[in-house]
């Protein structure tokens, strides 16, 4: 159970806490910039964990500036059943 709730890169940080106890505190886009950052390097290319924190808060930026990010812009069922569920539109009972 090691591997699923403390893998060694999840534990790996210098002042021995580990991230998730810092991330549950912030939105979502930035507990997500945050963990790439924290961990950059641990598991993967550092560069491409950065990458990871920017696009996070890029998208935090947009959520902020009100600009949409993203679900209106993904095609089929998502765009409508599950906008209208997860905001509570009246197609909710239909998607489950």
């Amino acid at each position: 159970m090691e591997t699923v709730d403390h893998p060694e890169h999840y534990n790996n940080h210098p002042t021995g806490v580990e991230c998730i106890d810092i991330i549950e505190h912030f939105t979502f886009n930035l507990g997500a910039a945050i963990k790439y950052i924290w961990r950059s390097g641990l598991k993967g290319e550092r560069v491409e964990d950065l990458r990871k924190a920017l696009w996070y808060i890029q998208r935090e930026i947009d959520r902020l500036n009100g600009e949409p990010t993203g679900l209106g812009e993904v095609p089929g069922i998502w765009t409508a059943q599950v906008r209208d569920y997860v905001f509570g539109g009246k197609e909710n009972e239909k998607i489950l």
